[in-house]
């Protein structure tokens, strides 16, 4: 049954971010990525879009996965040239015609790295005339009475240095490329206006400059024509404006003259919002001296970026790398070694790209109600209308698009690309004729603007165009499920699993079970458990009446194990009672068989009917012998509890709540379930549980002890094999809890080598429970 509940939910319009497939082996290369970064500034500005090299064969650097995946594009496509390109060399225009089949395989192959399992909902286009994005950005074909916009002259100066700029005012495209209403005009930089640009180039700010058209050009100065200039950015976006997480403090410092190097800064500047791509030949030159003083002594200036420092190239071996930081970045005993470091590229860590967007015009929050099923997945209740940027209100409604990602608060779906449409949108209130085309993005659900299948009819207000979609937030047992089906496996609960979800309903949710399964509640509810019964058992340390194997408990036995007072006693006992955990009975014996057993208030009267030959007894005396005056109620645990407890179910309970615990936006869980290859009916693994933390898959393994197994051979086997399906079925990270205050060192060590050479994290939890009597 759906429970209703309010949320807020948080839509955000934004341009789409592309990440286009470039070749890079010619000698050509720097007007290749001029002519991309140009056509890129026709649709928004272009600067929040990356370039990635592909090699000989199309296919993509490989040192560029990890940037790919954290760019999260919204669409992948690769580099058409166009005339423009070309005129150097007809030979180059061949060479990119011949490209384009293995650059279809290339873009193929960018995308699988976005996401583990290939799907359909995605239209990711080719480009076409040098026009990577031809649709689903707005274009500058559609605004009407641009401003007179300008462009920097770099003609005379060096390539690379041109470049440098390029990568920081996103590139411009010249007159023609506009509408008959707008004008380029180009500046030439002056002596006196170089440092500025140099400055302006390495770090994306100026503190040099003597004023004129090209300081209001730099420092993004957003007047009419006649007073000053306006960047893509401000010429597109009408004042959208960045907004950069807190968790960047990241400046990367690429060096290296190839194509790779240049793509791997501007990637590091979209991802890290700061990045300077410095090759030898560039960084030697006297003008760029006062830069590197700059990024050397103003690290408050860049507001503590400096702090971490890393120096990579894609061409360069670190040995070069560090030649390289040394001449140009230490002066004698500087202590350039205590905030900076030579990284290889594959070693970078990508956190989320910055976000461009406007807080006031282009963000949309409201509060709706939404109903969480059995599964914990969550549907929002009513269609959500998408905000509208304000630039596409000066244009033509059939030829702007753009994207809305969608935050509901206390839900994340992790970003997989295997979760489609049917997964994402709740059935029943979208037009079956409309593709919405949403995806699970890296921070929320990511959908179209207009619908991407059926045709938009002229006449019809901007409103009506759009899409109105009503989304689901699918819960770790629905993202598990399907992943397992893109593998070829079926998931389904064990039985630990049933008995585990039955614990948690009862209690009525994981941080309630997890708070009676520990402390001073758990001392109680663990005698109740069958193992202490049995005959093994030191009996010494019974507070139980064991009858059958099973024990029960007088309310007195309660107090001492709770170690609380008569009315914190009674407390606990009601509330577990009431809850249907604890049952209340007698222990009665039949008159005529003489068998003593348990009975549930709830099953007699002033009579009982023996359990062992169903003779009726009158409840007197005789049938429960002492004390004499009034029986003692003695109480018995849920024997569905007491079973999933008996297989150590409180270990995953236990481990599940430590992760809840932790600061997360959102959180959702499945516990124990078994891996079976569809057309098999035998397990391959039962998984303890599996938790979404903050849009991350986690996969658990719950242990009583320290070693998984103890046979050390057998232990690996299990490792590794938990390992390849945690792999197979794209998780972010394994995790291992146990009751021991700590894993075996060896079991440890191996686990983390394991989970590395499979690019997965490892997590352990150790001590879970520990503190309690028992």
């Amino acid at each position: 049954m759906a429970e209703p509940v309010h949320r807020e939910i948080r839509q955000i319009a934004r341009p789409g971010r592309a990440a286009v497939l470039i070749p890079n082996a010619d000698a050509a290369w720097p007007m290749t990525v001029q002519n991309a970064l140009e056509s890129l500034t026709l649709t928004w500005g272009g600067i929040g879009d990356i370039l990635v090299p592909t090699d000989a064969t199309g296919m993509p650097l490989p040192v560029f996965r990890n940037v790919v995946r954290a760019f999260d594009p919204d669409y992948i496509c690769g580099y058409v040239a166009d005339q423009k390109d070309a005129s150097s060399s007809s030979q180059f225009m061949y060479e990119l015609r011949e490209s384009m089949n293995p650059l279809t395989k290339g873009i193929s192959e960018a995308r699988d790295w976005c996401s583990p399992f290939k799907s359909q909902q995605f239209v990711f286009p080719h480009a076409a005339s040098g026009r990577p994005l031809p649709y689903p950005l707005v274009s500058l074909y559609s605004l009407h009475d641009l401003p007179e916009t300008a462009d920097i002259d770099l003609s005379s100066s060096d390539r690379y240095f041109e470049l440098m700029v390029r990568m920081r005012f996103g590139g411009i495209p010249g007159p023609n490329d506009l509408n008959h209403t707008s004008h380029t005009e180009c500046i030439t930089p002056q002596a006196s206006q170089y440092p500025a640009l140099v400055e302006y180039a390495m770090t994306g700010s100026t503190i040099m400059t003597d004023g004129g058209p090209l300081a209001a050009l730099l420092g993004g100065s957003s007047m009419a024509k006649g007073a000053g200039w306006l960047t893509p950015l401000q010429r597109t976006a009408h004042g959208m404006g960045y907004l950069y997480p807190s968790r960047q403090n990241r400046w990367v410092i690429v060096t290296g003259n190839t194509c790779g190097d240049f793509c791997l800064a501007l990637a590091c500047d979209r991802l890290f919002t700061g990045a300077t791509w410095l090759p030898d030949e560039l960084a030697s030159q006297d003008r760029f001296r006062g830069a590197l003083d700059y990024l050397l002594n103003s690290r408050a200036s860049l507001r503590g970026l400096l702090a971490d420092t890393s120096f990579t190239s894609i061409s360069l071996g670190e040995a070069d790398v560090e030649a390289f930081r040394s001449r140009y970045f230490t002066r004698g005993q500087d202590e350039a070694y205590t905030w900076s470091q030579v990284v290889p590229p594959d070693a970078l860590i990508f956190s989320h790209p910055k976000r461009i967007a406007n807080v006031e015009s282009l963000k949309c929050v409201e509060s709706s109600m939404c109903y969480i099923d059995d599964s914990q997945t969550l549907t929002v209740g009513s269609p959500l209308n998408p905000p509208v940027p304000p630039v596409a209100r000066a244009a033509d409604p059939l030829k702007i698009c753009w994207e809305v990602e969608v935050f509901v608060e206390g839900s994340k779906v992790p970003p997989r690309g295997v979760l489609a449409q049917k997964d994402l949108l709740a059935t029943g209130l979208n037009n079956s004729n409309d593709a919405i085309g949403p995806r699970a993005g890296s921070d929320g659900i990511v959908y179209h603007s207009h619908p991407i299948a059926g045709l938009l009819q002229p006449g019809l207000l901007l409103e009506q165009q759009l899409v109105r979609p009503r989304l689901r937030m699918p819960s770790v047992t629905d993202v598990m499920r399907r992943l397992a089906e893109l593998a070829g496996y079926e998931v389904r609960p064990s039985q630990t699993g049933r008995l585990n979800q039955l614990i948690l309903n009862l209690w009525g949710g994981l941080e309630a079970t997890a708070l009676d399964l520990t402390g001073p509640i758990w001392n109680l509810i663990s005698e109740f458990i069958c193992h202490y019964a049995s005959d093994n058992a030191d009996r010494s340390k019974r507070r139980s009446l064991v009858v059958h194997g099973i024990p029960y408990l007088t309310a007195s036995q309660a107090k001492d194990l709770l170690g609380a007072d008569e009315r914190t006693t009674r407390g606990t006992l009601d509330r577990l009672i009431t809850r249907s955990i604890l049952r209340r009975g007698l222990l009665l014996r039949c008159s005529r068989c003489n068998w003593l057993d348990w009975y549930s208030s709830d099953h007699f009267g002033s009579r009982f009917d023996c359990k062992r030959c169903d003779h009726e007894n009158v409840i007197v005396a005789a049938r429960w012998n002492n004390p004499i005056l009034e029986p003692d109620w003695y109480y018995d645990l849920d024997h569905a509890v007491r079973e999933g407890l008996d297989k150590n179910g409180r270990v995953p309970i236990l481990a599940m709540d430590k992760l809840r615990s932790q600061i997360a936006s959102s959180f959702t869980f499945a516990t124990d379930f078994e891996m079976v290859k569809m057309g098999d009916g035998k397990p391959k693994l039962e998984i303890d549980f599996a938790i979404e933390l903050d849009g991350q898959l986690i996969l658990g393994e719950a242990k009583t002890t320290d070693r998984i197994d103890k046979d050390r051979k057998t232990e690996r086997q299990k490792i590794t094999r938990f390992a390849d399906v945690a792999a197979l079925l794209s998780i972010d990270a394994i995790c291992f809890a146990t009751l021991a205050r700590e894993w075996n060192q060896s079991t440890k060590s191996f686990i983390e080598s394991t989970a590395a050479s499979k690019r997965l994290g490892s997590l352990f939890l150790e001590g879970l429970g520990v503190g309690e009597s028992h």
